[in-house]
């Protein structure tokens, strides 16, 4: 099993999250070394000591390190990416859990506004007026 893996088995499924922090520290710093810091690899490490942090209770410091990783994933990925969007719907937890349901409904309605604006929803929406 690689770091990368056991870091996320102590924090989901046994809930040793400050042992998975520290793997996961080494995982983003290996990555960081030898991808980049804005390598799709690189960012799902990110990605998933946020969550670990989240973990934690330790909800500003998540929040701060999501909006980090969601923009770069935005520049990397793409806003439509699987990858991306998940880092929003963690961004969105953030936001609930401290309170910032505004701030949360203001970024919704721009990915509402950007999803349904694809080409897929317009052909979806095309053949329901049809």
């Amino acid at each position: 099993m690689g770091i990368f893996s056991l870091a996320l088995a102590y924090g989901i499924k046994q809930w040793r999250w400050k042992e998975a922090e520290v793997l996961m520290v080494q995982v983003i710093e290996g990555r960081e070394s030898l991808f980049g810091p804005e390598n799709a690899t690189t960012l799902l490490a990110k990605a998933n000591i946020a969550k670990i942090i989240v973990g934690q209770g330790r909800w500003a410091e998540a929040e701060q390190l999501l909006v980090k990783v969601t923009e770069a994933k935005k520049r990397v990925l793409g806003q439509g990416h699987l990858h991306t969007l998940s880092s929003m719907g963690w961004l969105g937890a953030t936001y609930v859990m401290r309170g910032r349901i505004v701030k949360l409904l203001s970024r919704s309605l721009k990915l509402s506004s950007y999803f349904f604006s694809s080409p897929f929803w317009a052909g979806i929406m095309g053949s329901i007026d049809a």
